[in-house]
């Protein structure tokens, strides 16, 4: 879109060339009107390009934002079964032993009442070990 100055240029360029023996006003007038025809046409399309690029960008935007809502209920529901897990498989001393409670089922009443699992068991050194590839945490799991 053209600058005021330069709109005011072709305005004067429209009307002189328009401006010969046997031109009437109406003829003047038109051929400035069809300068502003062509800016308000270039204002129109430069409006029509920001309103759609506009609406790309939001809608952009929004999967953005809710991929990372998602990805955020996903960390906290794997971090909540984490935990559950690790309340389940605690180390508890037996004897002289520490064993995992979860891993070390109950067999009855005689002198050895446990299947003895040694803490940690594999579930909780599965929890403790980064897969192939992951750097541990900052909590020193």
């Amino acid at each position: 879109m053209a600058d005021s100055q330069t709109l005011r240029d072709r305005y004067v360029a429209a009307v002189r060339a328009s401006a010969f023996p046997g031109l009437t006003v109406q003829g003047a007038v038109d051929a400035a009107l069809a300068v502003r025809d062509d800016e308000l046409a270039a204002l129109r399309r430069e409006v029509a390009y920001v309103t759609e690029t506009g609406e790309t960008w939001r809608l952009l935007w929004e999967q953005g934002n809710q991929e990372r809502c998602d990805a955020l209920v996903r960390t906290e529901e794997a971090e909540a079964a984490v935990v559950r897990v690790r309340s389940l498989h605690r180390a508890v001393k037996h004897a002289s032993e520490t064993i995992c409670d979860a891993c070390s089922p109950r067999a009855g009443d005689g002198p050895r009442r446990y299947f003895v699992e040694p803490f940690p068991c594999p579930t909780i050194r599965a929890l403790d070990v980064p897969a192939d590839g992951e750097t541990e945490g900052t909590d020193g799991r």
